[in-house]
């Protein structure tokens, strides 16, 4: 990065902005001895920016060129990884919820998720995710998502995806719609959990058989999502041809945004006795629990044969993603090194 070479020792004082495509210009005051005190600007801005100072009179304009973010990462200890059908995926996957600006808190939220996560946002995350050893995004299965993750992977992107079909009101019929998701070379489609719950109140679930079949013929895994411990346990128990499910900690059908400890607990008591992998959702509760206390609580309860799938949201908090890798890569080092 470029640097100044001052005669005299004085500290000046500057007052500039940086500009970046797709957001409004962000202006800063304040006093350095050097143009390295940019660091820690530079390093929130993954994107191409200027600056424009002003000492002693003198106003001069600097373009910087940030190398991207994944390059300026701390690489983070392994992740370890499960089975899903041929496929080894790490027990901690990126979820893609705040892309589709699903918040679970307010509609207020969820459209600011919305007016961050650009396409260049969205695969700038992905990428951060790889740096982290983080190999496997699961999202669903909307035409923003394909198109970004397209583009993510014409670009050299490496994560693989699990595809999560959108609700039953998004397409006029599944089995037409799952060709499409099989076009992005998802490594497998799992059925989206509310439409499983609302099936299954409906008593119409066992008309899922005829699309699991045809996910299992475009050569992905299969799956089936759920926000019930009943349900997960009901499909298992009618032998449902999967490879996986996903289950949410906490019974969003029911309950909505309320996130209640019993919910978790008779989620995890679900997935300990059904011996297929299961990816757990909402282990965070939406960002209402601290993360490292429910990853600690979630490893201890489940199979070693399971993952958890994490929206993460870099808006405020832009090493959000390393420090969630970090946290699982420890505990499972350190603290649940056989589980």
């Amino acid at each position: 990065m470029p640097m100044l070479k001052i005669a005299s020792k004085e500290t000046f004082s500057y007052k500039g902005w940086y500009s970046r495509q797709r957001s409004p210009p962000v202006h800063c005051t304040n006093s350095c001895s050097s143009f390295s005190s940019f660091a820690p600007y530079r390093a929130n801005y993954p994107l191409d920016c200027t600056a424009r100072l002003s000492f002693s009179g003198i106003e001069i304009a600097i373009h910087f060129k940030s190398k991207p973010i994944e390059k300026e990462m701390t690489p983070v200890q392994c992740i370890p990884t499960i089975s899903i059908a041929s496929h080894r995926v790490t027990r901690l996957i990126i979820g893609g919820n705040p892309y589709s600006g699903i918040s679970h808190h307010s509609p207020a939220k969820s459209k600011e998720m919305e007016d961050y996560y650009t396409t260049r946002q969205i695969i700038a995350d992905l990428r951060q995710a790889e740096a982290c050893g983080i190999n496997t995004l699961l999202a669903r299965a909307d035409r923003h998502i394909m198109r970004t993750f397209n583009e993510y992977r014409n670009a050299g992107g490496t994560l693989q995806w699990i595809a999560q079909t959108p609700k039953d009101t998004e397409y006029a019929e599944l089995g037409a719609y799952l060709e499409i998701i099989a076009r992005y070379k998802p490594i497998a489609i799992y059925h989206h959990g509310g439409t499983t719950d609302k099936l299954y109140a409906q008593g119409r679930l066992p008309s899922l058989r005829e699309h699991l079949k045809r996910i299992r013929g475009l050569g992905c895994a299969v799956g089936i999502g759920t926000h019930d411990a009943s349900i997960l346990k009901h499909c298992y128990a009618e032998g449902y041809d999967v490879d996986f499910y996903v289950c949410a900690l906490y019974n969003h059908t029911r309950h909505r945004e309320l996130y209640l400890p019993k919910d978790r607990e008779q989620a995890l008591a679900a997935i300990q006795a059904i011996p297929v992998p299961v990816i757990a959702i909402k282990v965070l509760a939406a960002g209402r629990n601290k993360p490292r206390e429910a990853f600690q609580f979630a490893l201890e309860n489940l199979k070693r044969t399971d993952a958890m799938a994490v929206g993460m949201c870099t808006q405020f908090q832009p090493d959000q993603i390393r420090q969630n890798a970090r946290v699982v890569a420890e505990l499972l080092k350190t603290v649940f090194p056989f589980r």
